[in-house]
C-alpha cells in the first residue's frame, strides 16, 4: 500500500548493477521505465488489482524451487544470507527457472536468467535505500518471525498474552 510507482526502485538497481567505470546512461535509465523495451533491471513494477503498483523481485526463498530445477547449477543458494544467485557465467538459458518462479521473480535477460542478487556488495539492496516511500524493507527474519508469533498469540487469547498459569 505504500508503493506509488516512482520507479526509484528499478533506476537504483540499474545504477547499483552497471559495469564498474561504465557511466548510468539515459538509455540505460530509459530501458528501465519504458515498457517492451530491454529491461536491465532486477526488480518490477507491477500493476495489480485496480492498476495499484506492486514492486515485484526474487523472495530469496528459503528452499527455492528455481535452485532445484536448474540442471546446469547455475541458480544457487549462496554468498551473503544464503541468497538464491544465478551465476550468470554458468547460464545455459532453458528458463526452467523463469517457469517455476511462484512470484515472477526471474526473467529472461536476451539468453540468461536475470533475478535479483540482493546487491552482494552493499549491506542494504539499492532498491531498499532509494525507495523514497519506504514501500521496500530489508529485515531479518528472526526478529519479523517472533513478532508475528506474538501477533497472533495476542489474537488467539483474546488480545491477552497468557503463560497458561
Amino acid at each position: 500500500e505504500r508503493c506509488y510507482g516512482c520507479m526509484t526502485c528499478e533506476v537504483a538497481c540499474v545504477t547499483a548493477h552497471k559495469h564498474p567505470g561504465a557511466p548510468v546512461t539515459t538509455e540505460a535509465i530509459m530501458q528501465t521505465i519504458t515498457p517492451g523495451m530491454l529491461r536491465t533491471t532486477r526488480i518490477w513494477v507491477e500493476p495489480a488489482q485496480d492498476n495499484a503498483p506492486v514492486p515485484t523481485t526474487c523472495r530469496h526463498c528459503l528452499e527455492p524451487a528455481c535452485v532445484s530445477v536448474c540442471s546446469i547449477g547455475s541458480m544457487r543458494q549462496d554468498g551473503k544470507h544464503q541468497s538464491v544467485i544465478n551465476h550468470q557465467e554458468q547460464c545455459a538459458g532453458c528458463w526452467m527457472c523463469v517457469m517455476v518462479c511462484p512470484f515472477g521473480g526471474v526473467d529472461k535477460l536476451g539468453k540468461i536468467a536475470h533475478k535479483c542478487d540482493l546487491c552482494q556488495d552493499r549491506d542494504v539492496p539499492a532498491c531498499v535505500a532509494a525507495c523514497p516511500n519506504e514501500a521496500l524493507e530489508w529485515v531479518d527474519v528472526e526478529p519479523l518471525a517472533e513478532e508475528r508469533r506474538q501477533q497472533v498469540a495476542t489474537h488467539l487469547t483474546g488480545g491477552q498474552l497468557s503463560c497458561g498459569t
